[in-house]
């Protein structure tokens, strides 16, 4: 009876992190419960590979998605597991981008808050960053869009008095720079100082601040949290 009851509870939570997301745009589960129903899926997710976009967890980035295969992507995860891996193209996919280039191995995971599609067929999506994910391999093409299989990364245990003084020394650098920039750069900073995780707090800073999509990838590829 008690696995009965713990497999109906999984499930209840598993209707209210996609039925709940399509329903108000925002999934009223943990980060806990993103990490599991990421886990679940892991064997096939969509990729949307960009340039110069790094998702880093706990962040929030704004999508418009205008390509005809990236449509047909759009509305068949939203009616899905609403699961988007972000990935960056390696050097010279410049030739090849009509096709399937080679991409970083360590992407962004993230799931897809709200979607709004436009009368000329685009979508507006907000995606949340879940997880650092190694893609493991790219699966057979089945759509005009290209999808994976991944390993959720999940970062290394740390003693949290660790953390503490090099977040205190990122913050204070962060404070300098934010305080010369405009009410919606405070909006940003206040929103990332509310972040109870010391680890997720520094993604943020990094995906605010740091110049640049290779510096991004760098620290994405890091997962000593000390480091």
């Amino acid at each position: 009876h008690r696995r009965r009851a713990c497999r109906r509870l999984r499930r209840s939570r598993r209707r209210a992190l996609v039925g709940g997301a399509r329903n108000s745009g925002h999934p009223l589960v943990s980060s806990d419960e993103e990490l599991e129903h990421l886990e679940e899926h892991a064997s096939r997710v969509s990729l949307f590979p960009l340039p110069s976009v790094v998702l880093f967890p706990g962040d929030t980035i704004p999508l418009q998605i205008f390509e005809p295969r990236y449509r047909e992507m759009t509305a068949d995860l939203l009616e899905g597991n609403r699961i988007l891996v972000m990935a960056r193209f390696l050097p010279g996919f410049e030739d090849d981008y009509e096709g399937r280039p080679p991409v970083q191995r360590i992407a962004g995971a993230g799931i897809v808050l709200g979607a709004k599609k436009l009368e000329d067929g685009r979508y507006l999506l907000a995606l949340r960053g879940t997880a650092r994910v190694r893609i493991a391999e790219e699966l057979p093409p089945e759509h005009s869009y290209r999808e994976v299989r991944i390993e959720v990364l999940r970062d290394e245990e740390v003693d949290g008095d660790a953390l503490d003084a090099p977040v205190q020394a990122i913050e204070d650098i962060a404070s300098g720079i934010i305080g010369t920039m405009g009410a919606q750069a405070q909006k940003v900073w206040s929103g990332i100082q509310s972040e109870p995780s010391l680890v997720r707090r520094v993604d943020r800073i990094a995906s605010s601040l740091l110049p640049g999509p290779s510096n991004k990838q760098a620290l994405l590829e890091c997962l000593d949290p000390v480091e």
